[in-house]
């Protein structure tokens, strides 16, 4: 064989061999490529799916916030509107009592508990009303009057309870000359009241609770 036909057959060989070389090349660049795209995919997958469930917690927690706060809502509107009838029920009494009673008496014990009496002309409804100063629970009643014939002691029954006191009331006069009630509880308690508007009393006894 000629020198000229080795150097040809090997140029060839070479080049063949440089084909086949930039052919793997390329095919381990094509297979680092697929790998890169593959990672990114997962990773960007991985990081989607945990920001859905990020975002799937947020929504669930901004409902049951928002659920909370509705039913707080309902919750304020129906304490104001049992407060609101509360109100309304306690003007239309105030009104009927002011219609019905026209004298009132106002005073204390000697334990500086407050008293509130009120009585129509005929002296057959009342309001009756005993404010503890040690802050303890009122007692009041309201209704109707009824007492013997020459008794001091008049019976008023409450016209919501059904229950009644009794007390005796006396005629007085102070030191200056005004006239009053001294009144009785069925405890023994002995006040001294004088006159005050009927409406001081009626007030008094719609604060009742407040």
């Amino acid at each position: 064989m000629s020198y000229l036909n080795r150097n040809k057959i090997n140029k060839l060989y070479f080049k063949k061999r440089e084909r086949e070389k930039m052919r793997k090349i390329k095919a381990l660049a094509l297979l680092a490529t697929i790998a890169m795209v593959s990672a990114g995919v997962c990773a960007c997958g991985g990081k989607k799916a945990e920001e859905t469930t990020a975002m799937k917690k947020e929504t669930k927690q901004a409902q049951a916030k928002a659920d909370d706060e509705e039913a707080d809502v309902e919750e304020v509107a129906d304490t104001e509107e049992a407060k609101g009838d509360e109100d309304d029920a306690k003007a239309v009494l105030a009104e009927q009592l002011k219609s019905i009673l026209s004298i009132g008496y106002a005073g204390a014990d000697e334990d500086g508990d407050k008293i509130f009496w009120a009585v129509d002309d005929t002296v057959s409804s009342g309001l009756f009303l005993l404010v503890p100063a040690d802050g303890s629970e009122q007692v009041s009643f309201v209704g109707d009057i009824v007492s013997e014939d020459g008794s001091d002691e008049l019976t008023i029954t409450d016209q919501s309870t059904g229950k009644s006191a009794t007390l005796k009331v006396e005629q007085i006069t102070d030191s200056e000359g005004d006239t009053g009630v001294q009144l009785t509880t069925e405890n023994g308690a002995i006040a001294a009241l004088f006159p005050v508007p009927v409406e001081n009393v009626i007030d008094a006894m719609m604060a009742v609770g407040e």
